[in-house]
């Protein structure tokens, strides 16, 4: 566990995600980015009720705190096209 999170940027199709589709670890930060504060090794829920159709997800470092962290696995349910 460190003691400053690790910020990470979330967008959807270029834009800040939608409440609507805000998973249980998705939330905004003052400046209404939508982030992830990642302060453990966890499964996250990122985004949740995404119409079908294609969508780009993107993350991304904040300026502020740790500049790395691992990511390990990436699981979607529907159909993904390459």
């Amino acid at each position: 566990e460190v003691s400053k999170p690790v910020k990470m940027i979330v967008t959807l199709n270029r834009k800040p995600v939608l409440d609507d589709y805000f998973g249980a670890d998705l939330t905004f930060s003052e400046s209404r980015k939508t982030q992830l504060s990642l302060r453990e090794p966890k499964i996250l829920h990122v985004i949740d009720n995404l119409e079908t159709g294609p969508n780009e997800l993107t993350f991304h470092f904040d300026n502020e705190g740790y500049d790395t962290c691992e990511i390990f696995a990436l699981y979607f349910e529907g159909e993904i096209k390459a």
